[in-house]
Parts: C-alpha cells; structure tokens; sequence
C-alpha cells in the first residue's frame, strides 16, 4: 500500500481543484483532475479491487464537495479510474448530488430504477457495478471498456468520419439505447462526452438513466443547450426516448458533416451538401431523427437503428456486419520429380511407297463394308383393286338394314282424340243476337237537315 497524503497535501489539493473550477466542471485534464481528488480525498491506493472501489468512491465524493454542483454537470461529474492489476477493469463513479430519505415514495421510485438499470445487458451500455450511499451521498459505479476514449477527443483529431464508421458508430449506439427504452430507461442528456470507443471499434454509452434517477431525487437538472439537446428540453420540457432520437441524429450528423445540424429557415440542411458520400436515404432518416416536432420522430432508438439498417441497402456495403473472413484453401502438395527415363529411339517413317491406297484399304477390309439396302415393294396396281361399293356389298360385308316396323295410326289417333275430348271439352259459344236495322230515310224525311 501507498503512504497515505498529509493533511497539508490534501488540503492543497483541494484548493487546487476549487481554483481551477469553471461552470463545465475543471480546467484540468481529466487525468490530473483525478488525482487531485485521490489527494484531497486522502485514500491509499490498494491493490484490491473492493478496496480500489472504496477509495474511488471517497474521491468522487471530495470532488463533489469541493466543485459543488458544477461537479454534477456534463462529463466532469464522472471521474474514472483503473482497478488494480495489469488487466484491471476501468470503472466510473458518479456522485448523485441529493439525498433520499428512506421508506418514502421517491425512495421506493429510486430503487425500482436501480433495479432496472442493473437488469440492463447490452456490449454497448456501460454497466452499473454497484450503487450505494456514503457519508449520507448516493454514488453509483459502471464498468467501462478497455481502452475507450469519448468521441469528444476523436473529433478534434480529424475531419469527417469514413460513411461505414461513422454509421456503425451510430447504429451501435442507437441499439444500446434502443434495449434501453424496451426497458422504460432512457439517456436525457446524450452527447459526444457519453459516447465512448476504442481502437477495435467496441462503442460504449454511459449514464443511461441517470437522468431519471435525478429526477426522482428532485434534482434540477441544468439546461445547457448543445448542439445534441432537442428544442423542446431547451424550451423546458422533460426528456424522453425521443430526445435520445434526436442526440444520435445529431451525434451521426456530426461525424458525417463535421459541424452540428445546420438549418436554413428552419429547414435542415442535407449532411449530403457538406459531405457527398453521403446517400439520399440516409439524409431521410437524419430529417426525420432531427425534427423539431418530437412526433415526427422515430418513437424509439430501435426503430432509427431499424431505418439506418434499411437505409443502408443503398449502399455498397452492410452496415453493423463484420466482412466474414474466407479461409484460403490449403495449397496442394507439390509432385514429386518423376526420375529422368531414357527417351525412346525416333521410329523412322515408312516410304511413301509403302503406304496403301485407299482401294487397298477397302480390299483389305479395314472398314466394315455397308449393310445391303432391302428391296422396295411394288406398289399394286390401281386398276385391279375392286370397286369398293360393290365390293363391300357383295362381299356381305355390313349386314342388311332390318325393315322399320308398320304402325297402325287409326287407334292412335282415335285414342288422341277421345284424351283431347276428355281434357279440353268442347265449348258451345252462343249466337251473339241480330242486329236491328235502322230505317235512316225515315228519320231523315221526318227531321230534314238545314231546318
């Protein structure tokens, strides 16, 4: 074990630490912002993992104590160590800046959310290792992974990302969160500082929940507007899975076209403009991730993950597969030399006069001779076939027509009658009565006309 640092030590560096405090967390490097807090903290290094564990609790709670709240804002309240080891584990602490009083609601609420975020299994969410209270504080501790550094540190190396990393940063990113809003969880204040990598590709988001965790402490949770916070949180609203939506469209946007969303009378801007890689559907789903209407988002982080794989169809490549390797067939075993025969003597060629013609060659029966062709039949002669009527009907060869039978009608149409009698009865009509004759030059001579 190291020598524990003096109290003079301890209190220089907390005075350090208080100087070189800003409204983001510190002036100095993460590194040496670290071990400041070991000095200040007063803990001995251990090599023993609970111990390690301890002693980066305690200073995460002297940075705490000597920043204030600024400690709990962005990345600064993070700070990050190694367990002990050569392949020790890197962990995180975060101190929780309130206090819960037990057997009360929000207590209750408090560790329903813990439990969920221990129950949390995805390669890309940070883990949470431990969650406890200390010197009446709440921590919480996550694992990292080896080796990763924030995006933060990877932009300002460079310009614009290759199309293929940059999109399986996103994808990767947005499946984590997307197994994180299946569970009711979300993230509230994604950024590049809470997106880490490392130099095999292995993508790692940390402080999923947390922002719900604060805000069932009652702790008010700044504004700070950045190029990643959505219109509505600015304006005051809470977060929600589709303020995740919007961080990863703007997080993929900036490592697409270098610079934050950029909007023209309200419109975005293609990322295609600023960099022409770029393909037509993949400037769709940044449109619609970036929509400053929260309901015309993508509800989850699973369905953007879902549009970036279909978007990715448009391209040359696969987004979120490995190329599988082809293993090379095994080369075949080289043949042995064969051992230097003695070529055989040159035959010599036969005179010309030797050779046979070709009527010798069929003398000598060197080809089968051909089958004989069979004899054609005469055809008979026409004049002596028979006629064919007269034939057949001499030759009896259909046998006559049987006579048709004679019917007597007479009864037949006696007995047709009498039905018809019988069925349609006669109908006697009667005589319709004379009709008068008029006398019409009587009539006249007794009423001339004109008078």
């Amino acid at each position: 074990m190291s020598k524990k640092p003096s109290s003079f030590q301890a209190r220089l560096a907390r005075a350090i630490l208080a100087l070189t405090a800003t409204q983001d967390g510190s002036l100095l490097s993460p590194e040496t912002t670290l071990w400041l807090a070991q000095v200040a903290s007063g803990a001995r290094t251990s090599r023993a993992p609970r111990e390690a564990r301890r002693a980066l609790v305690q200073q995460a709670l002297a940075l705490y104590r000597i920043l204030g709240e600024r400690s709990g804002a962005g990345s600064s309240g993070w700070i990050q160590t190694r367990e002990p080891g050569t392949k020790g584990t890197p962990i995180a602490a975060r101190v929780l800046p309130q206090r819960i009083k037990a057997r009360t609601e929000a207590a209750a609420t408090y560790r329903q959310l813990l439990s969920i975020v221990r129950r949390l299994n995805h390669p890309s969410l940070a883990p949470l290792v431990e969650a406890g209270e200390e010197d009446g504080l709440l921590y919480l501790l996550v694992r990292m992974v080896d080796g990763a550094k924030p995006l933060t540190e990877r932009l300002r190396k460079g310009g614009p990302w290759e199309l293929k990393d940059a999109t399986n940063v996103a994808l990767k990113a947005a499946e984590a969160l997307g197994h994180a809003h299946e569970q009711g969880l979300f993230h509230g204040s994604l950024g590049s500082d809470q997106v880490f990598i490392n130099d095999k590709g292995q993508v790692m988001v940390r402080g999923v929940g947390l922002s719900q965790l604060l805000q069932v402490l009652g702790v008010a949770v700044p504004r700070v507007r950045t190029l990643f916070t959505p219109p509505e949180v600015v304006a005051g609203a809470n977060p929600d899975a589709r303020s995740d939506v919007y961080a990863l469209g703007a997080l993929l946007y900036l490592l697409l076209a270098r610079r934050g969303p950029a909007r023209d009378a309200g419109v975005l801007i293609p990322a295609s403009r600023f960099n022409p890689a770029v393909w037509p559907a993949l400037d769709q789903v940044l449109e619609n991730a970036l929509s400053l209407y929260p309901d015309q988002r993508f509800a989850t982080a699973r369905d953007f993950a879902w549009a970036l794989r279909l978007a990715s169809r448009e391209a040359q490549y696969e987004i979120g597969r490995e190329p599988k390797r082809v293993r090379a067939a095994p080369a075949a075993p080289k043949a042995a030399k064969p051992s230097p025969v003695a070529m055989p003597a040159e035959a010599a060629m036969p005179e010309k006069a030797a050779m046979p013609i070709s009527a010798e060659i069929g003398r000598e029966d060197i080809f089968p001779a051909p089958a004989p062709m069979p004899e054609i039949v005469p055809m008979p002669d026409m004049a002596a076939m028979p006629v064919i009527t007269g034939a057949i009907l001499a030759a009896d060869i259909f046998p006559t027509a049987a006579p048709m039978p004679q019917v007597d009608t007479v009864p037949l149409q006696a007995t047709a009658l009498t039905l018809r009698a019988l069925m349609m009865p006669t109908l006697e009509i009667p005589q319709s009565p004379p009709i008068p004759e008029i006398d019409w030059e009587g009539l006249l001579a007794l009423q001339p006309i004109g008078n």
